[in-house]
C-alpha cells in the first residue's frame, strides 16, 4: 500500500486518479492501492472505479489507528495481510505454506521479515499482541474473510457479514423481512451483489438460499404467509430454481398445506411452527385436497341448475 495515497484517503475521504500526478506516484501504484483497499472493503467506488469513497467500517477504522501511529503502511500488501492472518493460530512453516500456498523458502523468508512481529512456540509461529493495532486490523480482517459468498454465478453475489460491516451490495433475504412486514432481528447483514432493486419473490428466494436449519426456513414460510397476496408463485419458483432451491420451495409449499414433505430436518413440528404464527397473528390456509374439492361441487351441484364447466390449470392454480 502507498502510504500516502492512504493519508489522502484518510484525510479527504475519498481519492481519484487526479492523485497519481498530485502525489506524482506510478499509475501502476495508485492502481494496486486502490485494488487492496477494494478487498479491504473500506472503500466504494464513485462513477469510475478510480474514483473512490472512504468507508466507515471496523477495518477502516483499524487501518487509520495503524496510520496515524506511524505504521510503515507499505508492509501491508495483500499477499502480506494474508500471511499474517494465518498466524492468529499458531503454525508450523510447513502448516502455513499449505494455508497461504507459498512455497517454503517463500513462507521462510516471510517469517523472517515479519520476525518482529511473531512468537516461536516450539515448532510453530503465531502473531504477537505485543502490537495490538496490527493484530486487532488482522482479526478485523480474518473474520470478514471468513464470511464466504453463499451463492455466486458470474457478477451476481450473496454473501453473510457481520452486522457492522459496511459493505457493498443491497439488502435482502432476513434483512429486509422487517420492511416487508415481518419484524425480525436478524444476527448477520444479508447482502446481494451487484447492487440493483431486488422483488419481493428474489428476496424470498435469496432467504430459502440463505435457511441453515428448520428455524431459518420457518421464518422464510411466514414471510411468504405474510406477503402471500402480493407475492408471485412462479416468480418466487423461478428464483429458487435458478438457486438451486426448487426442491426446497416444493416442500415448503407442501408444508403449508400439511402435505408429507422430502425433507423432514428442515422444518419445525407443526405446533411449533403454528405458536410461531400466532406471534405474527398469522395462518396457514391449506389447499383443498381432492375429497375436500369434490364435497365442495357436490354442494355446488345442488345449487346451480345449468351445467357448467371448471377447470384447473398447472400445480400454481392451487397454491
Amino acid at each position: 500500500m502507498n502510504e500516502e495515497l492512504i493519508k489522502e484517503l484518510y484525510t479527504k475521504g475519498g481519492i481519484d486518479s487526479g492523485k497519481i500526478k498530485q502525489l506524482k506516484i506510478a499509475s501502476y501504484t495508485y492502481q494496486k492501492t486502490i485494488g487492496e483497499l477494494y478487498w479491504l472493503g473500506i472503500i466504494s467506488k464513485n462513477k469510475s472505479k478510480l474514483s473512490v469513497t472512504l468507508l466507515d467500517n471496523p477495518i477502516s477504522g483499524a487501518l487509520k489507528k495503524l496510520l496515524f501511529n506511524g505504521f510503515n503502511l507499505s508492509l501491508l500488501s495483500k499477499k502480506n495481510l494474508v500471511f499474517l492472518s494465518n498466524l492468529l493460530t499458531p503454525k508450523t512453516t510447513l502448516e502455513l505454506s499449505e494455508a497461504t500456498t507459498l512455497s517454503v523458502a517463500q513462507t521462510s523468508h516471510l517469517i523472517n521479515k515479519f520476525s518482529q512481529f511473531l512468537t516461536k512456540q516450539n515448532n510453530t509461529y503465531v502473531l504477537s499482541k505485543s502490537n495490538t493495532d496490527l493484530f486487532n486490523l488482522l482479526s478485523l480482517i480474518h473474520m470478514k474473510n471468513m464470511q464466504n459468498y453463499t451463492c455466486e454465478k458470474g457478477e451476481e453475489k450473496l454473501q453473510k457479514v457481520p452486522l457492522d460491516f459496511q459493505a457493498e451490495g443491497t439488502l435482502t433475504a432476513f434483512s429486509r423481512f422487517t420492511e416487508f412486514g415481518l419484524p425480525i432481528n436478524p444476527s448477520h447483514k444479508y447482502l446481494y451483489l451487484p447492487k440493483k432493486e431486488l422483488t419481493l419473490e428474489e428476496i424470498i428466494a435469496h432467504a430459502v438460499k440463505f435457511s441453515n436449519n428448520a428455524n431459518d426456513l420457518a421464518l422464510c414460510i411466514l414471510f411468504y404467509l405474510q406477503n402471500r397476496t402480493k407475492a408471485k408463485v412462479n416468480e418466487i419458483e423461478k428464483n429458487c430454481e435458478k438457486l438451486g432451491e426448487i426442491n426446497t420451495w416444493f416442500d415448503m409449499v407442501s408444508y403449508i398445506d400439511g402435505q408429507p414433505v422430502k425433507n423432514q430436518l428442515l422444518f419445525l413440528p407443526k405446533h411449533e411452527f403454528q405458536q410461531k404464527a400466532q406471534l405474527y397473528k398469522l395462518e396457514t390456509i391449506p389447499r383443498y385436497n381432492q375429497e375436500k374439492i369434490q364435497e365442495l361441487f357436490k354442494e355446488l351441484e345442488k345449487e346451480i341448475k345449468e351445467t357448467i364447466q371448471v377447470y384447473f390449470i398447472g400445480g400454481n392454480a392451487l397454491i
